[in-house]
């Protein structure tokens, strides 16, 4: 299998958590990391040893990747995507692709080259608490209580996150740390649905 040259775009907390889990991926070179930050892009090139950018379209012009993860805030995926998808580039984007249906839309009818792979991170997938949950479930509204109420204790309601503000415009949700061990409600489109974070 040839090696691939990956640029990572955005190098805030989860570009840096990435950056922390590249050496575990067999054939993956980091060649290029990208931030609007000059200075935290700097200093992750010099720690992974790479080119550094502040421009993604400069990065993209260089040529220096065959592939990009996208870890920038959700408004920046559809720009980012695109440029990257039209540059020839494999494209790996953080969830959400995007932050309007129409910006999803976008990115994906950008996606025309069946060689290029083009894919959403969807990183709880390998948390072993999520995957039980998904392994057991009976339809898309089940959640089986027994695994998210651990030992039969109750597990504390620690916030409720909603990515609809009031008078129905839409916000960007808190992120919830990922060390949390409290049952979350996430709430889309007034569908309810528990999730153990």
């Amino acid at each position: 299998m040839k090696t691939v040259r990956l640029g990572i775009i955005g190098i805030g907390t989860m570009g840096r958590f990435h950056l922390s889990k590249l050496g575990e991926i067999k054939n993956i070179e980091l060649t290029a990391v990208c931030d609007l930050d000059p200075e935290r892009g700097r200093q992750a090139a010099a720690t992974y040893h790479c080119a550094a950018y502040e421009d993604h379209r400069k990065l993209l012009k260089d040529q220096v990747c065959d592939a990009v993860l996208i870890v920038t805030p959700h408004y920046a995926h559809t720009t980012i995507g695109i440029d990257a998808l039209r540059a020839g580039l494999h494209v790996l984007v953080e969830k959400p692709i995007s932050v309007h249906k129409s910006d999803c839309e976008r990115l994906i009818a950008a996606h025309t080259n069946r060689k290029q792979i083009f894919a959403a991170m969807f990183n709880q997938r390998t948390d072993p608490r999520y995957r039980k949950r998904h392994a057991r479930q009976a339809g898309p509204d089940h959640v089986d209580h027994h695994r998210l109420v651990p030992h039969g204790r109750l597990l504390r309601l620690q916030r409720l996150a909603s990515d609809v503000g009031r008078r129905g415009r839409r916000r960007p949700a808190e992120p919830v740390p990922a060390q949390s061990r409290s049952l979350a409600m996430d709430v889309r489109h007034a569908a309810a649905r528990p999730r153990l974070l």
